[in-house]
């Protein structure tokens, strides 16, 4: 690939242009909910390719238990 772009939730977030792009690291995605990714990469021979997917962020629940008040 030599030219590479990624949107996220529809806007676009990175551009990479080079040559022989093998890879891509993408940084800053949403901490909740669901996002959109598309990736769009064109090859030396102008051939495109399109990736999209959507994702769902697994957030971390309160620990259970009984709040414990110190003894007075």
């Amino acid at each position: 690939m030599v030219d590479v772009v990624v949107f996220i939730n529809g806007k676009r977030t990175k551009h990479v242009a080079g040559e022989n792009i093998t890879r891509l690291t993408i940084a800053k995605l949403p901490n909740r909910g669901r996002f959109r990714v598309k990736i769009v990469a064109t090859s030396a021979n102008g051939t495109k390719l399109v990736s999209k997917r959507t994702y769902r962020v697994c957030t971390k629940s309160r620990p259970k238990g009984k709040r414990v008040h110190p003894k007075r």
